[in-house]
This record gives structure tokens, sequence and C-alpha cells, in this order.
């Protein structure tokens, strides 16, 4: 069966839906699943482009669970500068209805009027876009469009971005900790309502924090969210919901209460606050982590809280619930201590990880001389480190016979010397011949 007038009217509907894109169409590049048809003039870049959007929706079918069943094709216009469209944006997403079915159009602008754009996260945003409106293939013509939020774009983005460099996080644990500290005097919900195209630098890499954070608290801590995080942006349509505040209506995790996302922000902030578990700690650091671990709010008549005062509230019935507990958060944090501790520290605090356990066994026989003991060992690693990063800087600066080399220029690769071997003779041949005279 001839099927010409079919491919006809799908044509004739493509150029409706495409107008002004489809007047001058410049050649195309189809990517490897199909779903990306890029437009361009040059084809290196056409071919780039290809591959990054593959790369960027392999992320994202991974991180959110999903499988690859795309059913609205993305056409890429990669836009050349011109004097007879000054004022257009330098990004144009949009929807068009043809006979096949939904199609997504991105518009970008190359060169000089394209600068500052991440081809990434425009990828991203108009795959986002897609699977939102993936069943709305029914979508009447003039319905308004609801773009994906931004906070979810920058926060995938960056997500991804964490991913590709060997699990390591893009941002500072510091920043985090900033925020963690700055508690109700930032509202990080409405703070993520807000378009980070028109903000500066400053706050702009603030908004990516926070996005990170909050996608990443999503995709990573509840067992929910993945799910909660597809079902808003497929209900984004319809619903119109996209902030953050609107996550408790599609993940249950944070439904628990009135308080529940506040919570789960606060402990998503204290997660990405912790510095890096695979840095080993310096003799001072892990005497200052093994004091904090060892010590407790205190209690009257006691004035300060500590391991010594613990036999004492354990005796007591009402308080040997709590007492239990701190000693058990306690040990957690020492074992856990133990792995990172610096190796002249770490057996302090062994030996405040068998402390505890005698307290909690209630065996405080010569707890105190022990405790005594503890705290001389502590001061001795102290002084052994200082004398050690001491005699280190001393060697360094006056000792050491050649320099590290960490701040001297690269080295030219130096040229190898010419093969006579029969086959690179004629290498060199076809090469000269190729070149031409000059």
């Amino acid at each position: 069966m001839w099927r010409g007038p079919r491919l006809l009217f799908r044509m004739l509907a493509l150029l409706c839906a495409f107008g002004p894109l489809a007047a001058a169409l410049p050649p195309r590049t189809i990517s490897t699943s199909r779903q990306f048809a890029i437009y361009g003039h040059d084809a290196t870049q056409r071919s780039v482009s290809a591959s990054i959007a593959e790369e960027v929706k392999t992320s994202l079918l991974e991180a959110l669970g999903l499988r690859d069943e795309w059913r609205a094709m993305i056409v890429v216009l990669l836009r050349q500068p011109s004097v007879l469209t000054p004022g257009l944006p330098a990004r144009i997403l949009s929807f068009g209805q043809t006979g096949s079915g939904l199609k997504v159009q991105l518009e970008l602008a190359t060169g000089e009027a394209g600068r500052g754009l991440k081809f990434r996260d425009e990828i991203l945003r108009a795959l986002l876009a897609e699977l939102s409106y993936r069943e709305r293939s029914d979508l009447p013509a003039g319905a308004p469009f609801r773009p994906p939020p931004e906070w979810m774009v920058e926060g995938l983005s960056a997500f991804f971005e964490a991913q590709t460099d060997d699990g390591a996080d893009v941002f500072p644990p510091g920043l985090f900790q900033t925020l963690l500290r700055a508690g109700k005097e930032f509202d990080p919900f409405a703070f993520l309502g807000r378009n980070p195209a028109e903000m500066d630098a400053t706050s702009r890499a603030l908004f990516r924090a926070c996005a990170y954070g909050m996608v990443r608290l999503l995709l990573r801590d509840l067992p929910e969210g993945r799910k909660g995080l597809v079902d808003l942006l497929r209900a984004l349509p319809e619903s119109g919901r996209a902030a953050v505040a609107d996550l408790p209506h599609f993940c249950s995790d944070l439904a628990q209460g009135p308080d529940s996302l506040a919570r789960w922000w606060a402990i998503a902030l204290s997660r990405a606050s912790a510095p890096d578990p695979r840095r080993l700690l310096t003799v001072a650091e892990t005497d200052r982590q093994l004091n904090q671990l060892l010590a407790f709010p205190p209690d009257p008549p006691a004035q300060a809280g500590d391991l010594a005062d613990m036999p004492r509230r354990l005796a007591d019935r009402k308080k040997r619930p709590t007492a239990i507990a701190q000693l058990a958060g306690a040990r957690a944090g020492l074992v856990a201590l133990q792995v990172r501790a610096h190796p002249l520290a770490r057996p302090n605090v062994l030996a405040a990880i068998q402390l505890t356990d005698l307290v909690l066994a209630r065996k405080e026989g010569q707890l105190k001389d022990r405790l005594k003991a503890l705290a001389a060992a502590r001061q001795t690693a102290l002084q052994a480190g200082e004398a050690v990063a001491d005699y280190l800087n001393w060697f360094e600066a006056t000792q050491s016979g050649e320099v590290s080399g960490l701040f001297q220029p690269p080295r030219r690769e130096e040229t190898p010397a010419p093969r006579n071997d029969a086959i690179s003779e004629y290498l060199d041949a076809l090469e000269s011949e190729l070149a031409g005279p000059g």
C-alpha cells in the first residue's frame, strides 16, 4: 500500500506546527535513540550536541529509575546569530501539536548571543518537559505550557555533575554548614521559588546549592522521594504545582506532619555539610571530635556532662533510658571516628569505646583513674602530632634536596627520535607526498 498521502500529511502538519522553524530548516542530525533531532549548519556541532543530549538523557533515566519510553521528539535548533532577529531570547522552549503527536521544540542561540547558556541544562529542561507532557497527547490548541521548575533543573544538573566527579560533592561542606546555622533566618523553600536568571552570581550559586540539597534528599535519602519527584512532574500540566512546598502532596515521606519537610531539609543539610569521609583526620581534629563525643548534656547537680557522671545517671531509674540512649549514640560516633582517626590518636578512640562499654555494663570500677589515663594519653598524642608537623615543616624548608615541582610550569614533551624501520619510512614518505610542496 502506498503511504505517500499519509507521509505528506505528517510533513505538512510538522510544517504547520513549527512554521518559523520549518521555513528554512538547516541540515539535521538524529541521535542514537532517535528522540533528538539536532538542526544546525555545523556538522561537528550537531554530532557533539546529539551525543551530549543522549548522555544527559541516560543520567536522567538512571536518577529517576525510569526506562526509555519517550513519546515526543525533541527538536533542537542551534540558531545562528542574525541581524534579522536581534531581539530573540537566547533560549526558546515550546510545544507543538503535529499529526504524529506532540513535539518539543528547543531553540538555542549559538555564538556570542548564546553566551551563558549551559547546553546540558537546556537539554535537561527539554527532557523534563517531555516527561511532564508525555501523557498529554490530546493537549488542546492554546493550552498554557508549564515548564519544569527551575529548582528541579538546577538541582538535577548539580546532582549529575557530582555523579560524574567520582561521587564527590560539587559544593564545599562549609556552604551547607552556613545554611544549617542560619536556621529560621533563611527560608529555603521561598528562595527556591525565585527565578535564578534574575539573581546575581552569589545568589545563583546559593540557589544551585539549595536545589542540589533538595534533589539529593529526594533521590538518595527518602524511600519515596524519587517517585514523588516524578509524580510532581507528571501532574504539573494539570495541577500547576511545582514549588518545593508542594512536594508533600506527592511524596508520602514528606507528609508525616506539618513540619516534616523542614525536618527532612535540616537532615539533608546535616548530611551534605559532613566532611569527606575518605579523608584522614589530623591528631588535633581527631581529639576535637573525641572531646565532642564524650561530652554529654549537663544534668543537675553536675555542672558538666562527661563520662564520669554517667554512672550516677544510670543509677537513677528516671534518667536511665536517656543516659543509655546518649551512651549508645556516643559509642556509635566513636566507632565511626575510629575509621578516620589519625594513627597517633586511634588508640585513644579505642580506649574511649572500651570505657563506654564498661559504663553501659555498669562496671565503673576505677573509671576515674582510667579517664585520667585517657586524658594524659590524649595530651601526649597532641604533643606528638605537633612535633611531627614542626619537623616536617622544618625539613621541607631547610633540608629538602630537591624541589617538589608543584609550582613549576608543565614540561614540554620532548619530540621522539625518528624511527628508521620500513613502515615508518613509508608513512613519512606518504605524509610528505600528501602534504605537497611547501
